[in-house]
């Protein structure tokens, strides 16, 4: 039996612009606000200290910006992944 153990990073997307605005989202497909493109990198900046061997994400545009970003700084390309999408009872886009 192996003693190493897993750790699985779970992160959400930058704000998008429809965060930025109060607005529902679910699986409308909006892009990162520049502050959450300054988030996402911040977060890769953060996560460089740690051997992190593998970046999913879900499709969405926001979520699959955040994880390029956050890539960029780990040498990894996340694998876009439609499973991971978000899930809402929201009534309807906007």
């Amino acid at each position: 039996m192996s003693s190493e153990l897993t750790t699985i990073w779970l992160l959400r997307h930058g704000q998008s612009q429809w965060n930025h605005e109060g607005r529902w989202q679910g699986q409308a497909d909006i892009q990162l606000s520049e502050l959450g493109r300054q988030q996402a990198h911040r977060v890769g900046q953060r996560l460089r200290r740690y051997q992190i061997e593998h970046l999913i994400s879900s499709d969405a545009t926001r979520a699959l910006e955040t994880a390029q970003v956050v890539g960029s700084y780990l040498h990894l390309t996340p694998l876009p992944h439609a499973v991971c999408a978000s899930r809402t009872s929201a009534p309807g886009p906007g």
